[in-house]
């Protein structure tokens, strides 16, 4: 049984036919929106529970990570920005976060991008609860 995932109770969840958007490749099985705090899941995929809980990493990464912690996570992973807009999608570092997370979490990791141990990520999950803790 995989560990639980950020539940996001901010964000919508619709399921479409197909996710399209400037830049984006064909057959994107999901996508999380942090303007409008929605994600967004193909209908017909085989596996949707695997990208819910990739899709659900990135809303934490935006909800809970500190802007230190997605750029020190950025440099831990050879680049400088969390948010990249150059490169591949397989280097941009929101989607190794995102799969890591998931792939820690116990949600098989189908994606071509750099392996993070879960010690690391589990690392920055107790930093931003440390953090939200003392927001309080």
């Amino acid at each position: 049984m995989p560990d639980r995932v950020y539940r996001a109770e901010a964000w919508s969840i619709r399921c479409v036919s197909v996710i399209r958007g400037k830049g984006l490749p064909r057959g994107v099985l999901g996508l999380a929106i942090p303007m409008t705090q929605t994600i967004l899941l193909r209908r017909g995929q085989a596996h949707p529970l695997w990208t819910l809980a990739h899709e659900l990493s990135h809303a934490y990464s935006v909800d809970r990570l500190s802007v230190d912690a997605r750029a020190s996570f950025a440099r831990r992973v050879g680049r400088t920005e969390f948010f990249a807009r150059s490169g591949t999608w397989a280097s941009n570092p929101a989607e190794i976060w995102a799969n890591n997370q998931a792939r820690c979490a116990g949600y098989p990791n189908t994606s071509p991008t750099r392996r993070v141990p879960c010690r690391v990520i589990r690392r920055y999950l107790r930093a931003a609860a440390d953090d939200a803790s003392v927001a309080r």
